[in-house]
């Protein structure tokens, strides 16, 4: 919005969050609306190499990215562009197969955006994926890794910018002990596996698990 356009007495933080709420409501109202009666539970944002992923869900409804408002199209390899909602393992669940990366050029707060969309939709267990290396000598191609911290080299924060509400968080706990427990729990694994055939075990939290 202009100088111009704004109304007088509304600042630039005013407005840039008047526009984040406005893209998060219209982006919310139309996924709402496509899904109808499906009540997902669980959000899978499905990294590079995990896009297959999407095809297993029982019952698939697929939403493209073109019928989600303010929703950039993918231009990576391996990055559908689409929302799928099906069943996995028993469980209504939402993936999200293609990610909007910094590189691509866009903000941490676009990056950002589907999470919150996610969480206005009543979602409130969210899987992150993606694909990475490491310097494990044990590491092979295919292994699942669970991360159990990160540090945030790219000096971007999508917190950063227009206030809203529940934007002051703390990720110091973002991966918790209950969820690091789950993922190890032996049935876990075996669904964890059938995800990715490659993959031999999971490490980082539960290093002798599965080797």
């Amino acid at each position: 919005m202009s100088q111009a356009a704004r109304p007088l007495g509304v600042s630039v933080a005013a407005a840039r969050n008047g526009a984040i709420r406005t893209q998060i409501q219209e982006a919310t109202a139309a996924l709402r609306s496509a899904l109808g009666a499906r009540r997902p539970s669980v959000a899978i944002v499905l990294g590079s190499g995990l896009g297959y992923l999407a095809d297993r869900l029982r019952d698939p409804l697929r939403i493209g990215y073109r019928d989600i408002p303010h929703f950039p199209l993918p231009t990576v390899v391996g990055h559908a562009g689409e929302i799928v909602c099906g069943t996995l393992a028993g469980k209504m669940v939402l993936a999200q197969s293609g990610r909007f990366h910094l590189y691509e050029g866009h903000s941490a707060q676009l990056a950002a955006l589907p999470v919150r969309i996610f969480a206005a939709l009543g979602i409130r267990t969210l899987i992150l994926t993606n694909a990475a290396g490491g310097i494990r000598r044990t590491f092979s191609r295919g292994v699942l890794m669970m991360l159990a911290d990160h540090i945030n080299l790219t000096f971007q924060n999508p917190l950063t910018g227009a206030v809203l509400p529940g934007a002051t968080v703390t990720i110091t706990h973002n991966e918790t002990k209950a969820a690091r427990e789950t993922v190890t729990d032996e049935r876990t694994v075996a669904i964890l596996e059938s995800w990715a055939s490659a993959s031999r075990y999971i490490t980082s939290v539960a290093p002798g698990l599965r080797r």
